[in-house]
C-alpha cells in the first residue's frame, strides 16, 4: 500500500496513539469527557497550586530537598530521581538546589479505546464463516491463526520441544492491569504486582469497555485451562498498572513501574528482576525532557539484563512511537494473517508479528458471544497486540536456554529473534517489516529445520564449538582423569554458524572466549583452587570460519580429588553492531576428572581397595585401555607383577592412612 495514501487513510488507531504532552492542563482530555482517575489526579493538584514532577539528582536521592517545597512521594532509583508533587511557584527555585539536574513536570496521555471486530463461527460446526483474509480452522480449543504457521508459529515450536511453555521465566506487563482472578491468568503464574493508579497491591484491568492488559496478557501467556492458550502458558507474569479506566497514563507512573519491576520483593539484596518487560503503550512526546527521562528508565532495565518490548503504533508513520523507538527497547509492528503488514503499523521496527484480527480474551473473560445458532468470535487490532507475541517468544528463547544448562542474556535474546525472523515477500519496505517476522520454529516434518529462534538455540547458534582434553593421564568411563598438581589442557575449536542457521550470516567480533575449571558434582567444595581461567580476547570469526584455540590449567595440591567441569563464556558482537551478546554454557560433556598420587586407584574414589585389584587383575589378563599399568616409570606398556607390587605397596601405604 503506498505510505502516503496510508497516512491519509489512518482511520481508527487502535491501541497506541499519538500523544500530547500535558503541562497542567487536563481540560485537553476533559474535553466532552467525564474526568478519569489519573486526570482527577493532576485536577487535584492543580487546584492545590501543585504539580507532579520528576526531581533528578547529581548523585544521590535525597528526599529532605524536595521536602522544602513540597511532597516526596517515591524514589526510582533506576534513574537516579524521585516523583515528587512541588508547589507551582516553587519548582524554579528546587531547579536551583545544588545537588538538583533537573526537575521535568509529569505528562499525561491518552489512549483511545479499544475497538474489536468478529467473525461468525458457527456453533456446530466450529468452522469459520468470514470476511477473514484466509479461512481457517481451528485444531484445539484454545489456539488461533496467530500463534500457528500463519503467525509466529509457537504450536510448530510447543509440539518439537516438548515441555515448551514459558516455565521459570518472569514478566512485567505494564498496562492497565490484568484480570489475574480469571482461570487462564491466575495462580501459580500471577505472582502479584502494583496498581500505580491507586496507590494499591490489586491491579486489575478496569480499562473501558473491554480492558487493554488483560487481552495483552492473555495473548502472551493465558494457561489454556478454560479458554484461550498464549505463547508462554506457562510464564508467571506481575501486572503493573500505570492506565486508568479511560485509557490515561502518567509517564512517571511507567517509570516507577519499570524500576519497580527491577526489584519486586524491594529487597536490593535479593536478585528478582524480571526477565522481560511488556509495553503496549506509547506516544510521540513533544518535550525533549521527558524522552530523556523514559530513555534513560529503558536503558537503566536493559542493563539490568531485562528485555523489553513494545509495540511500534498505529499511525503509520515511518518512525515508531516512545518508548518503542528507544535504542534499548525491541518495536514490533503488525502483520495479517495473509502475511501483510497491518495497514496503520508504524515503522522503525526491529519485527513484525500478529496484529490484525488478534484473538484475545476480555476482561470478564470472555473470547466470544452466542447469538442465536452462531458464535460471534472477538478480535482485536493494533501493534498492542503484536508486541506480547515477541515478549512470549523472548520467554520461550530464555526457558529452553535454561532448561539445557546454557545462560543467555538479552543481547542474545534480541539477536535471535531478528536473525530468525522471516521475510515476508508482500511487505516491500524494511522500514515497516524491520528484520521479518518473529519465527518460533519450524514445524516437523520439514527439510530445514533450522530458521525458528528456538531452532537456533537448539543448533548452539551463532557459535558451535568443542572442547578435546589433551595429555590427559588416563579415561574412566570416557571421562579424562588428570593427577592433582599437574597440568590439565584442553583445546576449544569455535565455529561461527551463522551461514548455516537463521536468516542472514554475519561476521563476529569482539570475541571473547573464557574457559572456566569449576567442581561439578562434589558437596564438600564449590570451586577450585587459584584462578581457573583462560581467557581468549580480541578475537574475530568470519562467517563460515573455524578457530582453535589451546589452553592450560595448573592443578593446585589441595584440590579435592572429583569431577570437574570445564564451563565456557562467549561475550561479542555481530560486525557493524554495537550490542554486546552473552552466551555461556555449562554442559556435563565437558566433564574432566581430577586424582590424587594415589597412581593404584584405577577406580577412582580416593582410595586404593579391592574394587581397584579388580580393574588390575582384569587389565592383566586381557588387552585394552593400560590404566593399571603403574610401575615407576618409565610405564613399559603392560600390566605385569611390577605393577602388581606397586599396587601393594599403596594398598597397603592408604590402609595405614
Amino acid at each position: 500500500m503506498n505510505r502516503s495514501f496510508a497516512y491519509l487513510t489512518v482511520r481508527y488507531i487502535l491501541l497506541l496513539v499519538l500523544l500530547t504532552a500535558y503541562w497542567g492542563n487536563s481540560s485537553l482530555f476533559a474535553q466532552n469527557k467525564k474526568l478519569s482517575t489519573i486526570e482527577k489526579q493532576f485536577e487535584k493538584l492543580k487546584a492545590e497550586g501543585k504539580q507532579r514532577v520528576i526531581v533528578k539528582f547529581k548523585d544521590q536521592i535525597d528526599p529532605s530537598v524536595v521536602k522544602k517545597y513540597g511532597r516526596y512521594k517515591k524514589s526510582l532509583k533506576i534513574i537516579n530521581a524521585a516523583i515528587a508533587e512541588i508547589d507551582i511557584d516553587k519548582i524554579e527555585q528546587l531547579k536551583a538546589e545544588g545537588v538538583v539536574e533537573d526537575v521535568i513536570p509529569d505528562v499525561m496521555i491518552r489512549l483511545p479505546e479499544v475497538s474489536r471486530a468478529s467473525d461468525t463461527v458457527k456453533a456446530e460446526a466450529g468452522q469459520m464463516q468470514t470476511t477473514a483474509l484466509t479461512e481457517s480452522t481451528y485444531p484445539d480449543p484454545w489456539t488461533d491463526w496467530n500463534l500457528q504457521y500463519e503467525g509466529i508459529n509457537a504450536t510448530g515450536a510447543w509440539e518439537k520441544y516438548p515441555g515448551l511453555d514459558g516455565s521459570g521465566v518472569t514478566i512485567a506487563i505494564i498496562d492497565s492491569g490484568v484480570n489475574y482472578t480469571l482461570e487462564d491468568l491466575n495462580e501459580p503464574y500471577y505472582l502479584g504486582g502494583w496498581d500505580f493508579v491507586n496507590e494499591d497491591a490489586e491491579p486489575l484491568d478496569d480499562k473501558l469497555p473491554y480492558g487493554h492488559g488483560t487481552e495483552v496478557a492473555s495473548i502472551l501467556l493465558a494457561q489454556g485451562e478454560e479458554k484461550i492458550k498464549g505463547v508462554a502458558p506457562h510464564a508467571s507474569y506481575y501486572s503493573l498498572k500505570v492506565m486508568d479506566e479511560q485509557g490515561v497514563v502518567a509517564m512517571s507512573k511507567v517509570a516507577n513501574a519499570i524500576d519497580w519491576a527491577l526489584d519486586p520483593d524491594g529487597n536490593p539484596n535479593t536478585e528478582d528482576a524480571v526477565d522481560i518487560i511488556t509495553m503496549s503503550l506509547g506516544g510521540r512526546y513533544l518535550d525533549s525532557q521527558v524522552t530523556l527521562m523514559l530513555t534513560q528508565a529503558c536503558d537503566a532495565a536493559y542493563a539490568a539484563g531485562v528485555v523489553l518490548v513494545a509495540g511500534s503504533g498505529n499511525d503509520a508513520l515511518p518512525e515508531s512511537l516512545e518508548p518503542a523507538k528507544y535504542a534499548n527497547v525491541i518495536s514490533v509492528g503488525g502483520h495479517n494473517q495473509a502475511q501483510e503488514l497491518y495497514v496503520n503499523s508504524s515503522g522503525g521496527v526491529d519485527l513484525i508479528a500478529p496484529g490484525r484480527r488478534v484473538w484475545a480474551m476480555d476482561r470478564f473473560g470472555e473470547i466470544d458471544e452466542v447469538v442465536g445458532e452462531d458464535r460471534l468470535r472477538w478480535y482485536y487490532t493494533g501493534t498492542s497486540f503484536a508486541a506480547p507475541h515477541v515478549s512470549g517468544l523472548a520467554a520461550l528463547i530464555i526457558q529452553h536456554a535454561r532448561q539445557n544448562n546454557i545462560e543467555v542474556n538479552n543481547g542474545y535474546v534480541w539477536e535471535c529473534l531478528k536473525h530468525s525472523a522471516i521475510d515476508l515477500p508482500l511487505i516491500t519496505d524494511p522500514v515497516y517489516e524491520g528484520k521479518g517476522k518473529a519465527w518460533a520454529a519450524e514445524s516437523l516434518p520439514v527439510s530445514d529445520p533450522n530458521d525458528g529462534a528456538i531452532d537456533l538455540l537448539a543448533n548452539n547458534w551463532p557459535l558451535d564449538f568443542d572442547i578435546t582434553f589433551t595429555a590427559h593421564k588416563y579415561e574412566r568411563d570416557t571421562i579424562p582423569a588428570y593427577y592433582i598438581t599437574e597440568t590439565m589442557t584442553q583445546d576449544v575449536n569455535v565455529i561461527n554458524m551463522t551461514d548455516i542457521y537463521g536468516q542472514y550470516s554475519d561476521d563476529i567480533t569482539n570475541l571473547t572466549v573464557t574457559t572456566h575449571q569449576t567442581y561439578c558434582q562434589r558437596e564438600d567444595s564449590n570451586s577450585l583452587p587459584g584462578t581457573p581461567t583462560e581467557v581468549f580476547s580480541g578475537l574475530s570469526v568470519n562467517a563460515g570460519a573455524e578457530t582453535g584455540l589451546s589452553g592450560s590449567y595448573s592443578i593446585p595440591a589441595e584440590t579435592v580429588s572429583g569431577l570437574n567441569l570445564t564451563t565456557i563464556d562467549f561475550d561479542f558482537q555481530f560486525s557493524g553492531n554495537t550490542r554486546q551478546m552473552h552466551i555461556a554454557y555449562n554442559d556435563s560433556n565437558f566433564l574432566w576428572l581430577a586424582v590424587d598420587e594415589l597412581t593404584a586407584d584405577f577406580e577412582p574414589d580416593g582410595d586404593v581397595d579391592l574394587a581397584d585389584y579388580a580393574v588390575l587383575s582384569g587389565q592383566w589378563q586381557q588387552s585394552g585401555t593400560l590404566t593399571a599399568d603403574i610401575a615407576p616409570e618409565p610405564i613399559d606398556g603392560t600390566v605385569n607383577l611390577l605393577d602388581l607390587m606397586e599396587f601393594v605397596s599403596q594398598w597397603l601405604e592408604d590402609a595405614v592412612e
